[in-house]
């Protein structure tokens, strides 16, 4: 059983496309592409209201930076979907999108999660506010990257473990329970996140 579970989750987080799987992986892919627009508006939208949220309590400056450059990641990102969101028909076409898919997951998942580093605020109630901010992508995540497993695993990654280790490093009890509540959300996201996938 941990041995079928291991190849599950290595072929879950590696997505091997090959001949054989060409047609299933291809249609996974253009699963996440028809989304796609969606998934970026809803993160276009969110994002300058966390900066309005979070302006009086950490650096505007910071703030705005920030901003331009997720906007940036997100136009880029929209531009390629744009210009090759028909290319899924080869294995080559599809490897190129799982580099992209996996790339721009990547530098967005660390973009929200430097949130927490850079911004982490010390009134605790704007703490408990950027926890449910959290919670809200990462549940996001598991509807909108079902289709796309190595996406799940590196957006709720990204965006979860600085804060969740910025918790612990603040060392009181209230931290280490917000932290250990977060640890099971997050361990509950990834596991409904695997059964959607398997679904697919």
């Amino acid at each position: 059983m941990p041995i079928d579970f291991l190849h599950t989750l290595k072929g879950e987080i590696f997505f091997p496309i090959n001949e054989e799987n060409l047609r299933i992986r291809a249609e996974q892919i253009r699963t996440r592409l028809r989304m796609y627009p969606v998934m970026i508006l809803i993160q276009v939208l969110l994002e300058p209201l966390f900066v309005w949220l979070f302006w009086n309590h950490t650096d505007p400056v910071h703030l705005l930076w920030w901003l331009t450059g997720i906007y940036l990641l997100h136009a880029l990102d929209i531009a390629l979907w744009w210009k090759y969101h028909d290319c899924v028909h080869t294995v080559n076409e599809c490897k190129f999108w799982c580099r992209i898919f996996d790339i721009f997951t990547f530098l967005t998942a660390l973009m929200w999660g430097s949130m927490a580093l850079w911004f982490f605020p010390q009134d605790m109630t704007f703490q408990v506010l950027m926890i449910c901010i959290v919670l809200g992508l990462v549940a996001g995540a598991v509807t909108l990257d079902s289709a796309y497993p190595p996406s799940l695993y590196l957006y709720i990654s990204g965006v979860t473990i600085p804060l969740l280790s910025r918790m612990i490093l603040v060392g009181d009890e209230i931290h280490w329970i917000l932290a250990g509540m977060l640890f099971l959300f997050i361990i509950g996201s990834l596991s409904a996140g695997r059964e959607m996938s398997n679904t697919v």
